[in-house]
């Protein structure tokens, strides 16, 4: 066989980059090509290195386009779309081709019109706006003029000089749903629903489509497909209709596909029900976790949606209901015992509250139902006893009180009880989401707790004029987040009031020191290392024990090495100030999961890191730094407004050692 240098460039999938006339005409190359692992992450990299490059996908499908619009060296800008439907996709192949070329057009390619639209056939010029209007005024209307020292009027909000006024708290009020819409004559409600597995969505399944609506149902699966009257027909009461399967671990394009169908079928949503949070026990996939299982189907997908909802373009109203279970605490102990069950659901309140922000004629709500309802199991030490002594004593041979045939009835009456247990929460939690979720739509956040409904709302905080902080005097205390503005701001009020002997944890060590004047003289005093320095040195002249330590908040291993080395150095650990934290603002619909987890590491995977490796330890407090954020939910910080939602709860949920607080700054001036 001949061997002949490329004509055209291609890139290799055994190096991931561009092939050689040397490797193109050598044996050994195309062995090692056969036998080789094929790399095709670092041959995606390679060709995104151009911006003004596209990818088509040549080939049945879009396995590959979707594997390379996730790289994360691919960027918006840059198209990847697959060339032919999949053999299950009930699409027209001419429609394909034409979508293919438009969107390749778009990216910036040029069309063939020669061949696209030939001299025999009669064309009309149609004229379009050359961008995508979104109908929205931004004219400066002409004003009134006046002098230049004249009073504007505007109204300004002065510093509140009085302290005490600065402090706010969440409280719930009781206030009862609306009365439900009531569609126009002849209309109906189109709803998409994410079901759950524990039978809530097929409740309410019934009751919608006995109300008429048009009812669109997404289950979780393997892969995106569209399932024609195939399996799960008991769930959605028609044999006929269809219903998707996505998988919420896969990423974005299964969330595109699903919309891009929605489109295509003419079947928009009204309202949108995510359902995928409901469950009766911590279930998820091999491999993964009860954490990372959350954050798929509750922050991810929310985020997913959103992106593939705005990509769309599309200007209709949408009102999304996100479902939760045991994510807030209501009565705060005045009232059973409520108590959060999942924090890490609460995360979801990052893209409810910023969304309605960021995305025109969208709002959204979460509602959260009491997780213990689904969780209850008939205790053994009273159902399961009187179940058996029932049968027991019913029996007519006492001597075969106890044979197979009554512990078998026994153990079908106990089931028997389980399960209409767990059938009326779920018939309660479906009738209570049914009004819920039929009422005019509103962004608030919501919890239905033993049959009542409350809403959340800020009220102002009356503070004591001085409480004893719950610090044992000379105490040690670990911040991480340490080498900060407020982590050093921090530590310098704890040695002032209880002479605590602090640990200061920062990601990247500062300089050994004995090179420390070193370092000040080469960089300067404005440098940020050599403020530290400064803060550090300035701490210590007040009189206070510091110790150094680093590591990444999220690495456990490292972690339990911090809390032994802080233990060696002061004998006791008996105080943890939770202060690390990354902010990276910019716009949900540019947000990729790396600029995600990158937010959320130090905030929530960092927590539960510090909670784990403390736990035995003999702690006062338990502190971790919030922010305002989750009030106030500004655009581009959806995945900071969620990352401090867990902190908030998370702090109503532990049950260690120590009093537990979540304090909620403002801005800070570092």
């Amino acid at each position: 066989m001949k061997l002949s240098k490329p004509t055209i460039p291609w890139v290799s999938n055994q190096t991931g980059t561009w092939i050689t006339p040397e490797q193109a005409t050598s044996a050994r190359y195309w062995v090692e090509h056969l036998r080789g692992a094929v790399r095709y992450a670092d041959c995606v990299a390679t060709l995104a290195s151009d911006p003004g490059r596209a990818f088509v996908e040549v080939g049945p499908g879009k396995t590959l386009s979707s594997l390379a619009r996730m790289h994360p060296a691919v960027t918006p800008s840059q198209a990847c779309v697959p060339s032919m439907r999949h053999p299950d996709d009930a699409i027209d192949d001419g429609a394909v081709v034409a979508t293919l070329l438009g969107r390749l057009w778009a990216a910036g390619g040029a069309l063939d019109t020669a061949r696209m639209f030939p001299p025999s056939e009669r064309r009309l010029r149609v004229r379009l706006p050359t961008y995508a209007f979104q109908s929205l005024r931004y004219f400066i209307e002409p004003g009134v003029g006046r002098e230049a020292d004249a009073p504007s009027g505007a109204t300004l909000l002065d510093r509140d000089e009085d302290p005490s006024r600065w402090f706010w708290e969440t409280v719930w009020k009781k206030h009862d749903a609306d009365e439900p819409t009531t569609p126009a004559e002849g209309q109906r409600l189109t709803r998409l629903v994410f079901m759950d597995d524990i039978g809530v969505g097929r409740r309410l399944l019934e009751r919608w489509r006995a109300d008429g609506d048009d009812v669109i149902v997404v289950r979780a699966g393997d892969s995106f497909q569209k399932v024609m009257g195939l399996s799960g027909t008991e769930v959605l009461g028609d044999a006929s209709a269809a219903h998707y399967l996505l998988a919420p671990e896969h990423g974005r394009s299964g969330w595109d596909s699903l919309v891009r169908e929605l489109v295509s079928g003419g079947r928009l949503p009204d309202r949108v029900s995510f359902l995928w949070l409901l469950g009766d026990g911590e279930a998820f996939r091999p491999g993964s976790s009860w954490l990372h299982r959350n954050q798929e189907r509750g922050f991810y997908s929310l985020l997913f949606f959103a992106q593939a909802w705005a990509a769309e373009g599309l200007k209709r109203p949408l009102h999304i209901d996100v479902v939760t279970a045991g994510m807030q605490r209501v009565a705060n102990g005045r009232d059973g015992d409520d108590e959060v069950v999942w924090p890490d659901q609460a995360t979801v309140l990052g893209p409810v509250r910023v969304m309605t922000r960021e995305l025109q004629g969208v709002t959204c709500a979460a509602i959260d139902v009491d997780a213990r309802a689904l969780l209850r199991k008939p205790s053994p030490s009273s159902r399961i006893v009187e179940a058996v002594r029932d049968l027991v004593t019913r029996s007519a041979d006492f001597e075969r009180r106890l044979d197979l045939r009554t512990l078998g009835a026994a153990a079908v009456a106990v089931a028997a009880v389980a399960a209409g247990t767990a059938s009326a929460a779920v018939d309660a939690i479906a009738v209570a989401l049914h009004t819920e979720l039929s009422a005019p739509p509103s962004s608030s956040i919501v919890a239905l707790r033993h049959g009542r409904r409350a809403v959340e709302e800020l009220r102002r905080a009356t503070v004591p004029d001085s409480e004893d902080l719950p610090l044992r005097e000379r105490g040690v205390v670990l911040i991480t987040g340490g080498l900060g503005g407020i982590g050093m701001a921090v530590a310098a009020k704890l040695y002032e009031v209880k002479r605590a002997r602090i640990a200061l944890l920062s990601r990247a060590p500062l300089p050994q020191r004995p090179r420390w004047p070193e370092t000040v003289r080469k960089l300067g005093p404005k440098h940020p290392t050599c403020k530290r320095i400064a803060a550090v040195l300035e701490l210590e002249q007040q009189g206070a024990e510091v110790l150094l330590v680093h590591g990444d908040v999220t690495d456990v291993e490292r972690m339990k090495q911090v809390v032994a080395q802080v233990r060696e150095h002061f004998g006791a650990l008996n105080g943890v100030i939770h202060a690390a934290g990354v902010l990276k603002d910019d716009l949900m619909l540019q947000k990729s999961q790396a600029d995600v987890e990158e937010v959320m590491a130090p905030k929530v995977y960092g927590t539960l890191v510090v909670e784990q490796v403390t736990r035995a330890e003999d702690l006062d407090l338990f502190v971790v730094f919030s922010s305002t954020s989750t009030a106030i939910a500004p655009a581009g910080q959806v995945d900071y407004v969620g990352a401090n939602a867990f902190l908030s709860a998370f702090a109503n949920g532990r049950r260690g050692p120590g009093k537990t607080l979540a304090i909620h700054w403002g801005v800070w001036s570092e």
